[in-house]
């Protein structure tokens, strides 16, 4: 073979790879699939970082701004006397609604046991009521888990104590020169009842405040309270911490005479209205048909309770909302027991003040404590009530406990009013006719005359209300 020829066919020749350099290609791609999912952890780890840290700065944003509500109440505060500011000793009551839950129980406890102490000492009404259950002495129950021990209380077992110990009742466990307000209940029953206040309740003056301050009532806030020979005592207390802690001016009106009540909210620029829900909507409603724009009023708050409102039900709260072109809370609470709930920004569900009680939610016919989300009667345990102290209040209103976590950060749990227990569906027999019938002319029954609406001069007020939310005048957060 000559010399050329060697070299064309050395060219011709391809050239194999080395085996090393495919051995470090094989190492590099191997390393780049291996460092592959760290990379994706270590994206997922820093993705949840800056969740956590958005959702810690949201949750901060949120407390301060309660934090400088509660500091400008504290600030224009009204009742200096020295009565209240004696019993107003919890400073820190404003921020047990963002407590760990662990922290909230553990306050429990230690409220529990010394509420069960002060029962068995002050209280011969339950005291005896326990020693039906078999308790023997007070410092049996030393757990939570004990509650289930303790007896339950009606509202007609305390109607029943007052019967039998006048004027107030063996349940009472304060002298009579304690006692500086009476209620009483105009619903029909078989005695009268009456719903005892003390010097001492002022001390617990701030679970009113609470969802006043949420809501955004200010001092210089004109409330009008709609009012009946129902609904006037519930609303009295609420009525109080208004003018004495907010400053606020608080008009009552009663009747049901839709004109005039439009009339004192024009007249006085009234800024914040108090009633049932129904009582808010009708009048809203009814001024609309008079020719009265609810919507362009002064009103910017509509604060509601003694029913179902905008914390348990969506559609009430929109609907009374669109009507008069305001923001609506609701109050919950027991005249028994004291206010119990409140609802917030979010609209749904009620908070429960569960660092002064415990909460059951109860089947009615077994007593057993039902799953998180089944309906079931709402039973109450106060921890500081010192009037007229009971265990394991029945309600009779029907819930349901929400388990996922509120939009305002609120730790405290949450409920939704479905309805009360007399309301409970029964089912009936079926009923068979001895015979069919058919009448021929239905008959109209109940059909009244109407009022009329014609001739009643009225016109819109042109100056309209601040409809703003309370300014955050301070930056201080809760630490």
């Amino acid at each position: 073979m000559s010399q050329d020829e060697h070299i064309e066919e050395t060219q011709e020749q391809p050239v194999d790879p080395s085996p090393q350099v495919d051995q470090d290609a094989q190492e590099v791609v191997g390393a780049t699939r291996e460092a592959a999912p760290d990379i994706d952890q270590k994206q997922a780890k820093k993705d949840a970082a800056e969740g956590k840290k958005a959702e810690d700065n949201k949750r901060k944003e949120l407390i301060g701004a309660y934090e400088t509500a509660v500091k400008l109440f504290v600030k224009t505060r009204l009742g200096r006397r020295a009565l209240r500011d004696k019993y107003w000793t919890d400073k820190d009551w404003h921020k047990r609604e963002y407590l760990a839950p662990k922290n909230i129980v553990g306050r429990q406890k230690k409220l529990f046991k010394k509420q069960i102490g002060y029962m068995w000492k002050h209280s011969p009404y339950m005291r005896i009521k326990m020693e039906g259950e078999g308790i023997i002495k007070a410092k049996e129950i030393k757990k939570l888990e004990d509650l289930e021990r303790l007896p339950f209380i009606s509202n007609a077992d305390l109607s029943g104590s007052q019967s039998e110990a006048p004027p107030y009742g063996d349940v009472c466990c304060v002298a009579s020169d304690e006692v500086t307000g009476v209620a009483t209940s105009d619903k029909a029953s078989a005695a009268p009842r009456y719903f005892i206040t003390s010097k001492r309740d002022v001390a617990n003056t701030y679970r009113l405040a609470r969802p006043l301050i949420t809501a955004g009532v200010r001092a210089d806030d004109v409330v009008v309270v709609l009012g009946n020979s129902e609904s006037f005592w519930a609303f009295k207390p609420l009525c109080e911490v208004l003018k004495v802690d907010f400053g606020c001016l608080v008009i009552m009106v009663d009747g049901t005479d839709a004109k005039k009540h439009m009339e004192v909210i024009t007249h006085f620029k009234a800024t914040v209205l108090v009633g049932t829900s129904s009582q808010v909507q009708a009048l809203g409603d009814t001024a609309d048909l008079l020719g009265m724009d609810a919507a362009h009023s002064t009103v910017r708050l509509l604060i509601t309770g003694g029913e179902i409102g905008i914390g348990s039900s969506e559609e009430i709260g929109k609907v009374m909302q669109e009507v008069w072109g305001a923001k609506a809370f609701e109050i919950y609470g027991c005249a028994d027991v004291g206010i119990l709930a409140w609802s917030c920004d979010a609209q749904h569900g009620l908070h429960l003040m569960e660092d002064d009680y415990i909460f059951e939610v109860i089947d009615p016919k077994t007593k057993q404590e039902v799953s998180v989300g089944a309906e079931g009667e709402l039973v109450v345990t106060p921890l500081l009530n010192q009037t007229v102290p009971v265990t394991r209040y029945r309600t009779q209103d029907i819930v349901t406990m929400l388990a996922d976590p509120c939009g305002c950060r609120r730790s405290v749990r949450r409920i939704v009013i479905k309805r009360r227990l007399a309301e409970e569906p029964v089912e009936l027999p079926p009923v068979i006719p001895e015979k069919e019938h058919i009448d021929p002319e239905p008959t109209l029954v109940g059909v009244g005359a109407g009022s009329s609406l014609e001739n009643l001069d009225w016109e819109p007020p042109s100056e309209k209300g601040d409809k703003k939310s309370p300014a955050n005048e301070s930056s201080d957060k809760i630490e």
